[in-house]
């Protein structure tokens, strides 16, 4: 039996060696392509590997103080300084991901840092971060630069390096005369517990819905938020800076909510169809230029001629009657030509009327998506809908919405 088994064996054997296309297959190509595969991976997660080594975040700050110029200079960080004006810019910048971080400073930042007084209920000096946490650079660069400010709120606190030597020491307490005065190492004590409670920041992990979009209608400058007594306000940027530079008022962010929502169900369920009679109005007066405008006409009439020329020469090569250069030759020609017509026919055709009615109609579709009126604020819609807002001293918001409609509300 056993030899029976074996010479089977010997015979299958030889014919599998016989055959190269086997040996091949099944000993060659496997190990081939494991090696391929696995060289392919490699070099991939090298690349990444190296993108991130070599990651240097796009960073902009406003009042950038000597001491963090230090601090960013030896971690390597290379910020944008831009002035408080710019701001506006540098948020949408972040939401583009055109930029990965916004940090802003108070004015004096060190030597507020230095003046601060725990003790006499003074508000800490606070930072603003500003990151999408969409994007994986401004998440890196976020967490990269919270790192870099914790070692400088610990750097405030560690002012003295106790027992240096190299062996180890024990202490008494006041068994030996202090090299370092009672008093003056409690005055220190006190010192450290001081700067311990000096650096409080507050990192604004995404943009809120309303950063960049309230302007003041007093100054022209953009509202901040703010958190006062346990309250959160927007209060317009210089006012805050400088109250008698502007007249503006400080707004809780739910007055401004509410008032929001009042304007969205005026729009939802008003009888007066408000948006429905903005978009007839915008048909008509599309309809008039249309039926004025002959060269716009003459323009769809070359183009619809262009593409049946195209359709034709399609029809010619596909039964052989065109060489492929002919062919191509031709048709480049005639869809460049078409290219240029379409463009010439948009600016006679897209006139602001047409872009304000294509935006109003999707007001209206978002706006009528709400069966019952709306009781909270509704981010995803606010987002959608809203282009900016005005707030003047007589509080009362002027928001624009999709197709530069402007509607007011008293808040």
């Amino acid at each position: 039996m056993g030899k029976g088994i074996w010479t089977i064996m010997k015979k299958e054997l030889a014919r599998f060696f016989k055959d190269g296309r086997m040996c091949l297959t099944t000993l060659l190509l496997p190990g081939l392509m494991i090696y391929i595969l696995y060289s392919f991976m490699g070099d991939a997660l090298g690349s990444q590997l190296n993108v991130a080594d070599d990651f240097q975040p796009r960073i902009r700050t406003v009042e950038l103080s000597d001491s963090m110029k230090e601090l960013f200079a030896q971690a390597g960080l290379q910020p944008e300084e831009i002035g408080t004006e710019e701001e506006a810019d540098a948020l949408n910048a972040i939401q583009q991901e055109e930029l990965d971080l916004l940090i802003i400073f108070p004015e004096n930042f060190d030597a507020a840092v230095a003046a601060y007084d725990a003790s006499q209920g003074d508000d800490a000096p606070n930072v603003e971060i500003y990151y999408n946490s969409a994007s994986t650079d401004s998440s890196t660069a976020f967490e990269q630069v919270q790192g870099l400010l914790d070692q400088y709120e610990s750097s405030l606190t560690n002012l003295f390096d106790i027992n240096r030597g190299q062996e180890d020491r024990f202490y008494a307490k006041g068994t030996h005369p202090g090299i370092i005065d009672k008093d003056v190492f409690n005055a220190v004590q006190q010192l450290i517990q001081k700067r311990k409670e000096t650096f409080s920041r507050t990192t604004t992990q995404n943009i809120y819905p309303l950063t960049s979009r309230i302007q003041c209608s007093e100054c022209g400058s953009f509202y901040r938020r703010r958190s006062v007594s346990g309250t959160v306000k927007w209060v317009c940027a210089l006012h805050k800076d400088d109250s008698t530079a502007c007249d503006s008022h400080y707004y809780s962010e739910e007055r401004i909510y509410d008032g929001f929502i009042t304007m969205v169900n005026k729009l939802r369920f008003s009888e007066d169809n408000i948006l429905g009679q903005v978009i007839s109005r915008l048909e008509m007066t599309l309809a008039a230029i249309k039926r004025n405008n002959l060269a716009a006409r003459d323009l769809s009439k070359s183009i619809a001629e262009l593409n049946a020329k195209l359709l034709m020469l399609e029809q010619l090569r596909s039964k052989g009657y065109l060489a492929p250069e002919v062919y191509q030759a031709q048709a480049n020609e005639i869809s460049a030509e078409l290219a240029k017509l379409k463009n010439v026919r948009q600016e006679k055709f897209n006139s602001k009327a047409a872009i304000m009615l294509d935006e109003v109609k999707k007001l209206k579709m978002l706006v009528f998506e709400l069966e019952e009126p709306l009781d909270a604020f509704d981010e995803k819609l606010f987002l959608e809908i809203v282009k900016s807002i005005q707030i003047n001293k007589e509080d009362e918001m002027s928001v624009e919405f999709l197709g530069g409609l402007r509607f007011k509300e008293r808040i």
